[in-house]
Parts: structure tokens; sequence; C-alpha cells
């Protein structure tokens, strides 16, 4: 169970989300219940995936934007 937070590859997700410019806050408090409870990384990738769909909204939202100008 210890082990699938344990490999780089999660610890490099887990860092990257829990840096706080680029993540919400929620994200951060899942990742901080992720590491105190050691879960799988099951929930981990759902959370990733959702964060990633909001950023790629925003980048489109963003360059809608600059086309209206």
């Amino acid at each position: 169970m210890t082990q699938l937070l344990m490999t780089p590859r999660h610890q490099k997700m887990i860092h990257l989300l829990m840096h706080p410019m680029k993540r919400s806050l929620q994200v951060q408090r899942t990742v901080g219940i992720l590491q105190r409870k050691w879960m799988t990384i099951q929930p981990m990738r759902m959370v990733l995936r959702s964060e990633r769909l909001k950023v790629m909204m925003m980048r489109k939202r963003r360059r809608r934007k600059r086309r209206l100008k």
C-alpha cells in the first residue's frame, strides 16, 4: 500500500499537486489526505484528470478572449 505513493513518479505528482500556485485548495487537501492515509493512487488519478481538464478549459477560455479583442 505504502509503496504506491513512494515511487518517484507518484512523488513527483504529489509534489506538483502540492504546489500552491499550481493547484486548487481542494486538490491540496485531497493530496494531504492521501499522504496521511497512504491510499492507493487511484483517487489521485481522478483528481489529476479533473484538474487537467480544468486547466484545459481555462486555456481555451483565455484563447477565446484574445480572439474577441
